[in-house]
């Protein structure tokens, strides 16, 4: 019965959980409408032009994609790890299916980063922003899963930084 009830403390103290946003929402002032529209008026100004109608409606599509997708909010993900893996939201993924993890910090926000075995999806990011939830998911994944020290931010993350998206 001790046995059993060690084992149960194990688990418990080998799990960290929290929520977080399901990506990261970007400050966007009236400019940056003002600039993308301007770009996107000029390409389409050009496209009738040229009489390209095909890739005159795309550019549009993609246009209203962009502007749809801006004013969509996050969804709040449960997260957490354990024993088993690594579990965001409804997704869970074994560490037979992750390869490295590692931390970034960026203008404050905390961010874990896994990469995956997955092609299409070969980073994971989600923020933790807490400090002692860092160290915890550090000391859990570090059983499983080999650090990687000194990456930072990741390449698409900074993009999406940089552009606003």
């Amino acid at each position: 019965m001790n046995n059993i009830m060690e084992n149960n403390q194990i688990e418990q103290n080998e799990l960290a959980e929290w929520e977080a946003e399901e990506f990261e929402i970007q400050p966007r002032n009236l400019s940056w409408y003002a600039i993308r529209g301007g770009l996107l008026l000029l390409v389409a100004a050009y496209l009738v032009y040229i009489k390209n109608w095909i890739l005159l409606a795309t550019v549009l599509m993609l246009g209203m994609v962009f502007f749809l997708a801006g004013r969509l909010k996050p969804r709040i993900l449960h997260c957490s790890i354990s024993k088993s893996g690594v579990a965001v939201g409804d997704k869970t993924f074994g560490y037979d299916q992750l390869k490295t993890f590692w931390f970034s910090n960026v203008k404050g926000a905390t961010k874990l980063h896994l990469i995956s075995t997955f092609k299409l999806m070969p980073v994971i990011s989600l923020r933790t922003n807490n400090i002692d939830l860092e160290s915890k998911i550090r000391a859990i994944l570090s059983q499983f899963l080999p650090e990687s020290k000194g990456r930072g931010e990741d390449l698409i993350d900074k993009v999406n930084r940089f552009l606003k998206l």
